[in-house]
C-alpha cells in the first residue's frame, strides 16, 4: 500500500557549500604525509553522492505523514496528566488507598504461602501491575473492584480476613472501596480505547478519531450526570477531558484523518456529523475529488475505446478535436453528479466493524476501495508493529544466521499469519 499511496516528497535539493582553505595550508606537505594512507581508499565527491541520493529518494517510496503513537499518548493522559489534577481534595485519600493495594500485591508476590492462601480463599491470585504499562494497574484495580461489587460478598469478608490475619495489613474501608470502584469506572473508557488502538483487528487510521471522541463523550456524561454523581473522581474526569483536548484536539482538524474516517463503511459521514458538523461539506467535496481522481487515473490507463477512435477518425481533424473536447466535458459533468449522489447517500454506517469491499458503492467500487486504502494505510499505534518485530528474534536463531533479507521477511510474516 505504501508503494501506491506514499506521501509527498518534501525534501529540498542539497546546495553545495564553499569551503575555504586556510592561508597557511601547505598542500604539498599534506599530500606527502597522507600518500600512504590514501593508497587503498576509494575517494568520491560527497556532494555528488548526496545529490544522487536526493534524486533516488524522490523516486522511492515516501511513508505517510508521521504522527505520535496514539496508544503512548493515551498512556500519558492516564499517568503523567493525572499527576497534575488541580484542586483535587481527595488526592491524599486516593494515594493511601493505592498504597494499601500495592502493599497487598507486594505481600502476595514476596511469600508463596500468602500467595497460595489468597488463591485458595479467593479462587485466584490478585493480578500484579507492571511498572511499564498503565493497563496492568487498571486491570489489577478492576479485579479488586469486581470483588467488592460482585454478588459473592463472602469474597470481600475472606479478603479482609486475609489482610488482617495473614498479611498484617489494615482491611479496606468503605471509602477505600468507593475510591477503587470510582477510579475503575472513570478509567474504563481510557482502557477500552487503548485496547482498540493497540489491537491488530482494528488497526486502521480511521479508528483514531471515533475512539478518542467516544472516550470524551463518556467522560463528559460522567461529569454531568446527576444520578449517582461522582464523589471522589470528578476532578479526575475534568482533568482527563482537558488532557484529551490538549493532546488530541488538533487531530480533529486534520483533513486526512477526517477523510479516513468518512471512507470507512463502519463510520461514513455519520461520524463526521457527530464529531465535526461544520466540516461535513468540506469532507464531502474532498471525497468527490479523491474518487474522481482515482477514476480518471483508471480511465487514462485504459485509454479511449476502439469505437470512439473509429467514429472520430471519420471526421475532419479540427471537428474531431472539438467534438472530443465537448464529449469529455459532458462526461466529467455526469461523473461529478454521480459521485456527488454516492457521497450524499454515504450516511448510515454498517453494523460490521471490519470493512470489506462489498460494503462500498457498487458503481465505482474500485475507486472507493482505493480511497479507503489511501487514507487508512498507516496505523494509529505502534503496538501491532512492535509485536511483529518481536517475532524476529524467534526467526533469527544462531543456526539461521545466513538468511537473506527477503527470506527473513517472508518467515516473519508467515509466523505472524500463523497465529
Amino acid at each position: 500500500a505504501f508503494s501506491v499511496f506514499s506521501g509527498d516528497n518534501d525534501l529540498l535539493p542539497i546546495e553545495p557549500e564553499e569551503v575555504s582553505e586556510p592561508d597557511d595550508a601547505d598542500p604539498e606537505s599534506d599530500d606527502d604525509q597522507n600518500n600512504d594512507e590514501n593508497d587503498d581508499v576509494d575517494i568520491r565527491d560527497l556532494h555528488e553522492g548526496l545529490l544522487l541520493l536526493s534524486d533516488q529518494v524522490a523516486e522511492d517510496v515516501m511513508l505517510p505523514k508521521h504522527r505520535r503513537c496514539a496508544a503512548h499518548t493515551l498512556n500519558l493522559v492516564a499517568t503523567t496528566d493525572l499527576k497534575k489534577v488541580p484542586a483535587w481534595s481527595h488526592r491524599k485519600s486516593f494515594k493511601n488507598t493505592l498504597k494499601k493495594c500495592t502493599d497487598l500485591w507486594r505481600k502476595q508476590n514476596m511469600s508463596s504461602a500468602i500467595s497460595n492462601k489468597i488463591k485458595t480463599e479467593l479462587g485466584s491470585k490478585l493480578p500484579y501491575p507492571s511498572k511499564v504499562r498503565w493497563n496492568s494497574l487498571y486491570d489489577s484495580l478492576k479485579h479488586m473492584s469486581n470483588i467488592f461489587t460482585g454478588e459473592d460478598k463472602e469474597k470481600v469478608r475472606k479478603l479482609h480476613a486475609l489482610m488482617d490475619n495473614v498479611t498484617g495489613l489494615d482491611p479496606f474501608t468503605a471509602q477505600d472501596i468507593d475510591i477503587i470502584v470510582e477510579y475503575v469506572t472513570v478509567m474504563t473508557p481510557i482502557a477500552m480505547a487503548l485496547d482498540i488502538l493497540q489491537s491488530e483487528e482494528y488497526a486502521y487510521t480511521c479508528g483514531l478519531l471515533p475512539t478518542i471522541f467516544s472516550v470524551q463523550q463518556r467522560l463528559q456524561s460522567m461529569k454531568n450526570r446527576t444520578t449517582k454523581p461522582l464523589k471522589f473522581m470528578k476532578a479526575v474526569v475534568i482533568r482527563l477531558l482537558e488532557a484529551l483536548k490538549t493532546r488530541f484536539g488538533y487531530l480533529f482538524e486534520e483533513e486526512d484523518l477526517l477523510l479516513g474516517t468518512a471512507f470507512n463503511p463502519s463510520f461514513k459521514l455519520y461520524l463526521i456529523q457527530l464529531m465535526q458538523a461544520n466540516k461535513v461539506p468540506i469532507v464531502k467535496q474532498k471525497m468527490v475529488e479523491v474518487l474522481k481522481e482515482f477514476i480518471d487515473q483508471k480511465s487514462d490507463a485504459s485509454g479511449s475505446s476502439e469505437e470512439d477512435e473509429e467514429q472520430n477518425s471519420k471526421k475532419p481533424h479540427l471537428w474531431r478535436d472539438l467534438m472530443s473536447t465537448n464529449k469529455v466535458k459532458k462526461s466529467q459533468e455526469k461523473l461529478d453528479i454521480k459521485l456527488q449522489r454516492e457521497v450524499d447517500a454515504w450516511i448510515e454506517p454498517t453494523d460490521k466493524t471490519i470493512p470489506n469491499i462489498y460494503m462500498f458503492p457498487e458503481k465505482h467500487r474500485n475507486a472507493w476501495v482505493e480511497a479507503f486504502m489511501k487514507y487508512n494505510t498507516s496505523i494509529p499505534s505502534s503496538a501491532a508493529v512492535e509485536r511483529l518485530f518481536s517475532m524476529g528474534s524467534n526467526i533469527m536463531r544462531p543456526r539461521r544466521n545466513r538468511l537473506t533479507s527477503s527470506n527473513f521477511e517472508k518467515l516473519v510474516f508467515l509466523k505472524g499469519n500463523s497465529k
